[in-house]
């Protein structure tokens, strides 16, 4: 039989030995616990990503990208500027035609004809259309056709009509009067000469 002591003793080391092996499986645990922590790595969330496109690519395809054109308004003098354009070269063409003559033929009934009425033409139809586009379209319409009748071929009009007149080859009062206020306006700043150049000198 187990004396008192005995007894007393075995009571004491049951719950003592219980406590231990409680006490070392915790530790084990987290030991355990904290080894698979460190070995095995903590997952990164991985960021959604909206464009896959890399930045420095970003402006050369939006400078890539087409623009949406603005549609351009036609002018409004467009339906009939076809004509008129052909109206402006046929009078152009015939009065550096005449221009281009020998002054000789300026002297002569048919060539000064044919050079007064061609200049006459020229100078008509220049200031009908200046008046009919200031007329419908105002100062736009005034503008464009100012310059229609500025070209490079136009300026050599002028300065040979000036020249042809300034020399006597013929004079404003050869012009129709429906066609001398707009000759007049081109042959204003000209000094014409009193003499006849088709003269023969003695």
């Amino acid at each position: 039989m187990d004396t008192p002591q005995n007894v007393l003793m075995n009571t004491v080391k049951h719950p003592v030995l219980v406590g231990v092996a409680v006490v070392a499986a915790v530790i084990g645990g987290s030991l355990l616990w904290a080894q698979q922590g460190k070995s095995t790595p903590t997952p990164v969330p991985v960021k959604a990503v909206a464009n896959s496109t890399p930045s420095a690519m970003a402006p050369t395809m939006a400078a890539a990208a087409p623009t949406a054109m603005t549609p351009v308004a036609a002018d409004p003098w467009a339906a009939i500027e076809r004509t008129q354009k052909k109206s402006r070269e046929s009078a152009r063409d015939a009065a550096l035609n005449a221009l281009a003559m020998p002054p000789t033929q300026f002297c002569k009934a048919e060539g000064r004809r044919n050079l007064v009425n061609s200049l006459a033409s020229y100078v008509e139809q220049r200031a009908a259309q200046q008046r009919q586009y200031a007329a419908n379209w105002g100062e736009a319409g005034k503008g464009f056709i100012a310059s229609a009748w500025g070209s490079a071929a136009d300026q050599q009009v002028e300065t040979k009509m000036r020249a042809i007149y300034a020399a006597g080859y013929f004079r404003l009062n050869d012009v129709r009067v429906s066609q001398r206020q707009g000759m007049s306006k081109l042959l204003a700043e000209v000094k014409q000469t009193r003499g006849n150049p088709c003269m023969r000198k003695a």
